[in-house]
């Protein structure tokens, strides 16, 4: 019995030691073939960093920048040794820094893993390059960041074209408004030349009048009559006018306003961002369409927003705000709220009528035109003062009545 022990024991005492050599030896090979994977995937890696189609970068929360490609030199200037001496923050846009602080705070808080930003750098050179950057972490197994893999794309030069057309369209936009505005100003010179040339021959005759001894007061009273006529003769000059520019050629169609007012703004991106302006735009609910013309009602509205840009180059902080919504049952509201320097209350009153402004080189033609469109569409055009700085332009426009 003692023996039969001792065999059995034996034998399987060995089946153990051969399933441990056995497990151990697919131990080693499953190891093996991970370090091969692991080797091929390291190449791979390698082959795409040295590839050169976008600039890389490996960093590290501790130890800084490990290893740069060969098109990241290119793109910011520097030679490898150079650039691994370098940090981010001290080659990054001052504009875009803290942007990217944020991003890359809430990577190591565990937030996300990965951002994407559009961000400036500072060449070597001096020279500003503009770009996409994407930044991929690689965690620890206690979840602490070990590496960043930054990819940087150089968009300069599509940048560039894209401000040189909008350069031009800005020039474009301006001399067109000067040819229209000189129109104008020779239209209104015109019509207006006979009805003030009487009223300063009817004042002047009206004071040699006055002046007689004895003051002849029939024939001043005359001189005072013709005054009052040419002077109406004048505003029935500028009632024309204002009729004009509201009616002139129109193509109304049906559509949703907050499109219109969205599609308004970003044609006016670039100009925001230029004057350190953050917008933003309130959320609209399903709403009904209006019936207007949708190149004049963003004429308006991208006036308005410029008139909000130039209250606000004083202030620090600037803000502009824009929504639509609905007012009562049979209207909607645009409105756009700045943090500029407001309006006086006689500045309110006034701020809509023709050649009023209060801008040193302005011409008071913008809001005038601005209500004529609006009015002629049915609505209605004013401005209130905010509870905080600045002011909030608001206009109507009807919602067509839903048919039987």
């Amino acid at each position: 019995m003692e023996n039969k022990l001792k065999a059995f024991s034996a034998r399987e005492l060995a089946a153990r030691i051969g399933a441990r050599m056995e497990g151990a030896w697919l131990n080693r090979a499953a190891l093996a073939r991970e370090k091969a994977l692991r080797a091929a995937s390291e190449e791979r890696f390698r082959r795409y960093f040295e590839l050169g189609l976008i600039g890389m970068a490996i960093t590290s929360p501790e130890k800084g920048c490990l290893e740069v490609n060969d098109e990241l030199c290119r793109i910011l200037g520097y030679e490898r040794g150079e650039l691994l001496k370098k940090t981010w923050a001290e080659m990054t846009h001052p504009d875009d820094l803290a942007a990217d602080v944020a991003q890359f705070q809430r990577v190591l808080a565990g937030e996300i893993d990965g951002y994407t930003i559009d961000k400036r750098w500072f060449r070597k050179d001096g020279e500003i390059v503009h770009s996409i950057m994407s930044a991929r972490c690689l965690r620890r197994a206690d979840g602490a960041v070990e590496y960043f893999v930054g990819l940087v794309q150089d968009i300069t030069a599509r940048k560039r074209t894209e401000e040189s057309l909008q350069r031009a369209q800005a020039d474009l936009a301006r001399i067109a408004r000067t040819a229209t505005m000189g129109e104008m100003a020779s239209t209104i010179a015109h019509e207006l030349n006979q009805p003030l040339a009487a009223v300063v021959a009817n004042a002047s005759a009206c004071a040699r009048w006055l002046a007689a001894q004895p003051p002849n007061l029939p024939e001043a009273n005359d001189a005072v009559s013709r005054i009052v006529r040419d002077g109406k003769r004048a505003s029935d000059v500028i009632a024309r006018i204002r009729a004009f520019v509201g009616r002139r050629e129109s193509q109304k169609a049906l559509l949703p306003l907050d499109e219109v007012m969205r599609e308004a703004l970003g044609m006016m991106e670039a100009a925001l961002r230029g004057h350190g302006v953050s917008l933003t735009i309130a959320p609209a609910s399903r709403l009904p369409h209006v019936i207007a013309d949708r190149v004049q009602v963003q004429q308006v509205i991208v006036n308005l927003a410029m008139n909000a840009v130039e209250a606000m180059e004083q202030r620090t902080e600037r803000t502009l705000a824009a929504g639509v919504e609905a007012c009562g049952g049979d209207a909607l509201r645009v409105w756009l709220r700045d943090s500029g320097t407001g309006l006086g209350a006689d500045q309110r009153e006034r701020i809509f009528d023709a050649f009023y402004t209060t801008k040193p080189n302005g011409m008071g033609m913008g809001l005038a035109i601005s209500r004529s469109i609006v009015e002629a569409h049915g609505g209605r055009l004013w401005a209130t003062p905010n509870d905080g700085p600045g002011e909030t332009f608001q206009f109507t426009l009807p919602v067509p009545a839903p048919r039987n």
